[in-house]
């Protein structure tokens, strides 16, 4: 229920308020003297018609129209700057403004207002209804209860039924095809069960892979431990030469025993080249002579015997000190092998 009505700069009302009372309302007054432009200026506010600005009063200003509604709601339109919408209370409610709605009316403006064209007559507009085509007449009617939108309701439903009937078919075929589909699939559990034992195997396959490597590794070892085996062996060979050169050596002392014998023996043919000397003076001088050479005959032989002895015993020395040195290198290559090999064969089981 409008309550009042209130407009600035509308063709020729520059400021009016009109205050309704309940029921209807009559509004009198001489030709031209603005009772139409009343009407126009409530069906601005209510449609946004007549669009452009030839309503607007000569004289300028804002122009604006105002409606005071019996919920202390106000709607306004103005034209200013901008064009606007306003709905405003009495009761401190922030006012809401609605701005670029073109020739459209704010949605929230039409709920309030719930005003239509059917609302708003003309004084040149013919009798309502009364002259009315029937199809107008049945047009007006199923506009007032909502007709028009039942119908479309029910036409929209019977698409939507129709669309739904068709998806449905269309489903059912596609589910019959998957139906047909997975009967392909019907070996899903064997095939299930066979990809278990293939992952097993695939498992077994890994772990044995991974022993065949630890045993390449372990071949591998076992070849460097052969290698150094055969080295150790080619080394063995000479144990026997190293005994034999151990004998000679104890030969060798036994022939230094001799040496100092023999030069003990040197030393007293000196004395007594000393003492024959010493002789000589008292015996035949041939036979002593004849002695002496004979004697020093004997000594030359020694001599030479002993520096044989001597050069042999040198050569006798640094072959022990060679076989030494091949001793100490044989039992460090021993002791690197016992290291090497465990105490069990990797291959054959045996303990070593």
């Amino acid at each position: 229920m409008i309550k009042s009505i209130h407009i600035e700069n509308f063709q020729s009302h520059k400021n009016t308020t009109l205050t309704l009372s309940d029921g209807v309302n009559v509004v009198i007054g001489s030709s031209d003297s603005g009772k139409t432009a009343i009407i126009r200026a409530l069906n601005w506010l209510v449609n946004n018609k007549p669009a452009g600005e030839d309503f607007r009063s000569s004289w300028g200003g804002d122009t604006t129209v105002d409606i005071i509604l019996n919920k202390d709601m106000c709607v306004s339109r103005e034209r200013t700057k901008e064009n606007l919408y306003i709905i405003s209370s009495n009761k401190g409610v922030m006012a809401q403004e609605f701005k670029s709605f073109g020739q459209d009316v704010p949605q929230e403006i039409k709920q309030l207002l719930n005003f239509s064209d059917i609302n708003i007559q003309y004084q040149l507009d013919s009798p309502f209804l009364l002259s009315a085509t029937a199809g107008e007449v049945g047009r007006y009617l199923n506009k007032i209860v909502s007709l028009d939108k039942i119908d479309s309701t029910l036409s929209n439903i019977e698409k939507r039924r129709r669309k739904i009937k068709s998806e449905i078919e269309m489903f059912k075929g596609q589910l019959s095809q998957q139906n047909e589909e997975l009967k392909k699939y019907d070996d899903l559990d064997e095939i299930e069960e066979k990809i278990k034992q293939i992952e097993k195997l695939s498992n077994e396959c890994s772990y044995l892979s991974k022993q065949q490597q630890e045993l390449n590794v372990i071949i591998t070892t076992i070849g460097m431990c052969d290698t150094d085996i055969r080295q150790l062996k080619d080394k063995t060979q000479y144990a026997n030469m190293v005994n034999d050169l151990l004998n000679e050596s104890e030969q060798i002392a036994k022939i230094e025993t001799e040496s100092n014998k023999l030069k003990s023996i040197i030393t007293e043919l000196i004395d007594n080249e000393e003492r024959i000397e010493f002789l000589n003076k008292q015996i035949e001088p041939e036979i002593m002579v004849r002695n002496l050479l004979i004697q020093i005959e004997e000594i030359n032989e020694i001599e030479t015997t002993v520096h044989e002895l001597k050069v042999h015993l040198d050569i006798m020395i640094e072959t022990g000190s060679t076989i030494m040195a091949i001793i100490k290198n044989k039992e460090k290559l021993q002791s690197e092998y016992n290291g090497l090999m465990p105490d069990v064969c990797p291959l054959c089981g045996r303990s070593g």
